[in-house]
């Protein structure tokens, strides 16, 4: 793979492209190498010892036939180098030529299936000192002559990273061995990898490679950099690479704007169907993630909500056992349905239903309709509807008036032009010294200390002589019968419903500019420094969407209770690593639980020495995210996908492991209480990205669907392997 190093947090949600003055063109550059030996023996004998492929070249000529029958590409924009054409200074001065000609708004494709390796660099900073390369046919004569013929994976960073920038959408694909951090092995059967060993170079280069992800370049790996890139023989015998053959399966039933997420589950899916344990990477930010792989015409993305996707791990006598569980959010009662494919009829296409967890992210399922012979091994699948754990639930409290909607506002309208010849300002602040509430079938006006100084049946008869000159906080119920409507329309699986003194949030609503607006607001004591959001977004009365967006703000809600209370299974063998922040100027542990505006941070891994003491030595799949005061989850390791993320490296144990840059966070407003949230599991997560939500602070509805960690009964942590594990770090953030 592509080692792709990101330096700031921000810098990976942008991409440039630039409107072409003509239509933008599709250029590929697509290389395939079987043989390796050269045809001396002599030679061969004392080149570099490596073997030849079966299934490379295959793969190359496939690939071309994919893309100029499915996608049409022109033979003339698309050069193809086999075998001895390859050499290293052929591939570089192809690579440089396609990139050249192509102009801003066209899409460049570089697929190479081939041996990958790896070659010492003592000043790299990788942790395991060696940079990856793809592996040319003349690669041999490097035992020879002592030179370097690998091509490294910082060297094409460098060609690809210019041009991207300048607005060409470039797309990488690797099927090779180290393609993970740039080999590999063969339906039927499994058979060679396609990995060389490493060169006996030793080179010295400190640089990092260009943040490709920040460009927009899209890179496709066949598998992690300690995993064989496997080749495999399908039903007619013929040899590919197990990465590439799954992939041109998804590509070939793709839609033309399915997006590179969603071909990346279905190619992943299929990959594990073969068998085979290897984990393809895909690396990209947000927006070319959420486009095709190759656009039918412009680079444009979609607005849709990404759905959560399983995959069907085995068929067995009890049922359908799927990858995914309570850390993808998937839970007893989970109803699930094949994702893109079109049913032959409404009735028949296939439902499962989650009846059991076998862990963290593995269930067993039943059919609930349709028929199990159209179930296969690897399918990807799509939640369509649950409900949260019980602990999840939220306690809400909706006051109601008994007015129609139009009443309600002449009232408001009313009391808002009496208040204003008080001098009175309202605030949608609870710390106002004053507040204007609806309690009891009553208007009360009380103090910050909530004494009662006046109160009205009647809106339009409360004094406010107590409050003037002051700002006030005023509160609005919700009409009678819009509050009937929302409580049929609300999902009742994610909430109960409480008094106001016990409830999590109440439905609070406010006036502004002729125009009632509500929003669930979090008033009990200590919400500033909760790691609950204080309050939602708030939405108008009157919108057409307001039941919809005020009930996905609370499976949202739900979502973020859930993570702050979703119960581990037991630690056999506790991981002996937690998570610090370390202060970017100082180089130190920061050790307060108080962070100030200005400070920046990076992130580590810390040995704990007494939970060391009985550690397995098994190592895990870690990820970090952060849910912020508003509500929102923002991944902040890996940034690149499942890359460089299986910790400790093999055989090591540092006392301290980077998870990215030492500057990777910069503390700003709005201030609140932030939580850290590790995550640990015996699995890769399929698309680590969906561990990045929004929040409730924003007037879009959220697609209840895109939630993560949210379940749809209890989990049942104590009958759980222990293969995951949640860890929790609360940090308030505040000014000087």
């Amino acid at each position: 793979m592509m080692t792709v190093r990101i330096l700031c947090l921000l810098a990976l949600f942008g991409i440039v492209f630039v409107g072409a003055a003509q239509k933008p063109r599709r250029h590929a550059l697509i290389i395939g190498i079987d043989k390796y030996r050269p045809e001396d023996k002599q030679l061969a004998a004392s080149g570099r010892g490596f073997g030849d492929l079966d299934g490379a070249v295959n793969d190359a000529l496939a690939f071309q036939m994919l893309l100029k029958a499915r996608y049409g590409f022109r033979t003339a924009d698309m050069q193809i180098l086999l075998n001895g054409e390859a050499t290293a200074e052929r591939i570089l001065k192809e690579l440089q030529a396609v990139l050249q000609r192509a102009k801003a708004g066209d899409q460049v494709i570089i697929y190479y299936a081939g041996h990958g390796s790896q070659v010492s660099n003592p000043l790299s900073p990788e942790p395991d000192k060696m940079d990856e390369t793809i592996v040319p046919a003349d690669a041999w004569r490097g035992n020879l002559d002592g030179k370097l013929y690998d091509i490294r994976d910082k060297e094409i960073a460098r060609m690809v990273y210019p041009a991207a920038q300048a607005g060409v959408q470039v797309t990488v694909i690797f099927d090779s061995c180290h393609s993970g951090s740039v080999t590999r092995a063969a339906g039927g059967s499994v058979g060679k990898i396609r990995k060389a060993a490493p060169s006996g170079v030793v080179l010295e280069d400190a640089s990092e490679s260009p943040p490709l992800e920040a460009a927009g370049v899209l890179v496709l790996t066949a598998a992690q950099d300690f995993q064989p890139a496997q080749e495999y023989y399908d039903a007619k015998g013929n040899p590919h690479g197990a990465f590439t053959y799954a992939l041109m399966q998804a590509m070939r039933e793709s839609g033309r704007r399915e997006s590179v997420r969603e071909l990346f589950l279905r190619t992943r899916a299929r990959l594990k169907a073969l068998g085979l344990k290897q984990e393809p990477v895909l690396l990209g930010n947000e927006q070319r993630r959420r486009q095709p792989l190759i656009a039918p015409q412009a680079t444009e993305g979609t607005d849709e909500e990404s759905p959560i996707l399983v995959t069907v791990a085995a068929k067995t006598d009890k049922g359908i056992v799927i990858e995914g569980g309570p850390v993808l959010g998937i839970y007893e009662n989970t109803l699930l349905k094949p994702f893109g494919k079109q049913p032959l009829s409404l009735s028949a296409e296939p439902r499962l239903r989650v009846k059991q967890l076998l862990g963290g992210n593995r269930a067993l399922c039943e059919l609930e309709q349709g028929d199990a012979r159209r179930i296969q091994i690897g399918d990807a699948w799509e939640a369509v509807s649950r409900t949260v754990p019980e602990r999840s639930r939220l306690r809400l409290c909706l006051p109601l008036i008994a007015r129609d909607a139009e009443q309600l506002a002449k009232e408001a309208a009313d009391f808002s032009r009496r208040a204003a010849l008080y001098n009175i300002q309202f605030s949608e602040s609870s710390q106002a010294p004053f507040a204007v509430l609806y309690r009891n079938q009553t208007w009360q006006l009380q103090d910050a200390a909530g004494n009662v100084l006046a109160q009205e049946a009647a809106l339009d008869r409360l004094t406010l002589e107590g409050a003037a000159g002051s700002a006030v906080y005023w509160l609005l119920p919700l009409p009678q019968t819009a509050a009937e409507k929302l409580q049929k329309d609300v999902n009742q699986h994610v909430i109960r419903f409480a008094d106001e003194q016990t409830a999590d949030y109440v439905l609070g609503g406010f006036y502004h500019n002729g125009e009632l607006r509500y929003g669930w607001l979090r008033q009990a004591a200590g919400a500033d420094t909760s790691p609950m959001p204080k309050t939602s977004a708030l939405i108008g009365l009157q919108e057409a969407n307001f039941n919809k967006t005020l009930g996905d703000y609370l499976v949202q809600l739900a979502r973020i209770k859930n993570l702050l209370t979703i119960e581990n299974p037991p630690e056999d063998h506790p991981f002996p690593y937690r998570l610090v922040l370390v202060n970017a100027q100082t180089g130190q542990i920061h050790r307060s639980d108080t962070l100030r505006t200005g400070q920046t941070f990076g992130l580590r891994l810390q040995l704990d020495t007494v939970a060391a003491a009985s550690w397995s030595g098994r190592r895990s799949w870690v990820y970090v995210f952060v849910l912020d005061s508003e509500g929102n989850t923002s991944l902040l390791y890996p940034r690149s996908g499942n890359v460089e993320n299986f910790l400790p490296a093999a055989d090591e144990h540092p006392e301290s492991i980077a998870l990215g840059s030492e500057r990777l966070l910069r503390i700003t407003p709005p201030f609140g209480a932030d939580t850290y949230i590790t995550l640990l599991t015996h699995e890769p997560l399929p698309d680590p990205f969906l561990l990045q939500q929004k929040g409730v602070q924003t007037r879009a509805a959220e697609h209840p669907l895109s939630d993560l960690l949210l379940g749809s009964s209890e989990t049942r942590s104590a009958s759980l392997t222990g293969s995951w594990q949640i860890r929790r770090q609360v940090f308030v953030s505040m000014g000087q």
